[in-house]
């Protein structure tokens, strides 16, 4: 076995189903650690734990297996572009509209000239 954290290797050893429940916990305590941080300090640990585990499953597909070095890089670009999706997935406006909204309405603003605003509100406050 070429397992280099020692806590893996120990429930490596105990076969694939002490590993599995292993993953599964630490998965769990990891998602738990995140939910619970402020949101800077979530962010921080979320990326450490991307990262470190990006390092050690490139390490695995190109010193272990053998996959060459294009393994990695195409891991590191699918992995790129799956928090770029989560990242930017949802409207930035959601949480800064409808205070605008009800502003508008009751002094009988066109919905249009809402939409128009919450666009121009949106880019400025993602570029800020």
């Amino acid at each position: 076995m070429h397992e280099g954290n020692s806590v893996s290797r120990l429930f490596l050893g105990y076969g694939w189903w002490a590993f599995f429940l292993y993953d599964v916990v630490y998965a769990w305590g990891a998602f738990l650690l995140v939910s619970r941080l402020p949101r800077m300090t979530a962010l921080v640990c979320a990326f450490a734990f991307i990262l470190g585990h990006f390092n050690g499953v490139s390490c695995w597909f190109f010193y272990e297996w053998r996959m060459g070095m294009e393994a990695p890089v195409i891991y590191g670009t699918i992995l790129g572009v799956v928090i770029v999706l989560l990242a930017f997935s949802r409207s930035r406006t959601t949480n800064k509209t409808p205070i605008k909204l009800l502003q508008a309405t009751r002094d009988g603003v066109s919905s249009s000239a809402i939409a128009d605003d919450g666009i121009r509100l949106a880019c400025l406050s993602f570029w800020r």
